[in-house]
């Protein structure tokens, strides 16, 4: 069985032009954008291109290029994350001495 929300996006939202919000697809399938960017992230993990940000519009892509604007959101975030988690190791052992691999004997 297909994934409801691959037919919608397959069927209706092709193109980025044609794309659609977490909120219209919540309502559309009854539940909240909180489960849709789940869902999403979880069929994009097993390979699934659904293009788009929350803070955009999700469709299916209908270029190459269209995929690839998603890709390098994907890629921002994830510096973004690494920029941020260094930051916080580094307050880390500000705060608390850095952190040592072994304990002491």
């Amino acid at each position: 069985m297909t994934d409801p929300i691959i037919l919608e996006l397959k069927a209706y939202h092709r193109g980025e032009q044609n794309g659609i919000s977490a909120s219209e697809l919540a309502a559309r399938f009854r539940t909240s954008e909180r489960q849709i960017r789940a869902r999403i992230r979880d069929l994009r993990l097993t390979g699934v291109p659904i293009a788009g940000t929350p803070s955009e519009r999700f469709f299916f892509p209908r270029t190459r290029e269209e995929a690839e604007h998603t890709r390098l959101s994907i890629h921002s975030r994830r510096e973004a994350l690494k920029e941020l988690e260094d930051a916080f190791v580094e307050g880390m052992d500000i705060e608390f001495g850095e952190a040592r691999l072994f304990a002491e004997v």
